[in-house]
């Protein structure tokens, strides 16, 4: 990719040269042959070109490790010499297979009870015809008010009793 981009500037700039020498041999009456062989040549020597390097031609997975992955895709590792598998896998390889584990025993749910909230067994204007629950632990709603004394201690402060 960076070696045709070079080409590309390389050949924009070899334009600009060229259109840039002939509007000055049209100007001083100079051959372009001339100004060409003077100029462009001393441009093209100062600018450095960089070198192409060749990339190194290898057989498809010659020297690659044949074991698959976890994800079952193959091993990007390169393979040690004399052998089709890399260092991990040659370790795998060598290691004494496991036991597989017991499968586990599904988990019991436990069901828990569902809270019922108390409720009057009978309409709230009425006085209970059966032994209503919640009449029984907190009172009834037809019931008179009861008056309650309020004890103090001998400082003033009301006695939590």
């Amino acid at each position: 990719m960076a070696s045709v981009f070079a080409l590309a500037c390389d050949a924009l700039v070899r334009e600009r040269d060229r259109v840039f020498l002939t509007k000055i041999a049209e100007d001083y009456k100079i051959p372009l042959a001339e100004l060409e062989a003077k100029y462009l040549m001393t441009a093209e020597d100062a600018i450095k070109v960089p070198k192409v390097r060749k990339a190194k031609v290898t057989v498809e997975g010659a020297n690659k490790c044949q074991a698959q992955t976890a994800k079952k895709g193959p091993c990007s590792f390169s393979a040690l010499k004399g052998e089709c598998f890399c260092k991990r896998h040659l370790a795998q390889k060598d290691a004494p297979a496991k036991e597989p584990k017991a499968p586990k025993e599904p988990k019991v749910k436990v069901v828990k009870p569902v809270k019922v909230e108390p409720t009057h067994t009978h309409p709230p204007s009425e006085a209970p015809v059966v032994a209503c629950d919640l009449c029984e632990s907190h009172g009834t709603a037809l019931a008179e008010e009861e008056e309650f004394e309020i004890l103090m201690d001998e400082d003033g402060e009301y006695d939590e009793e």
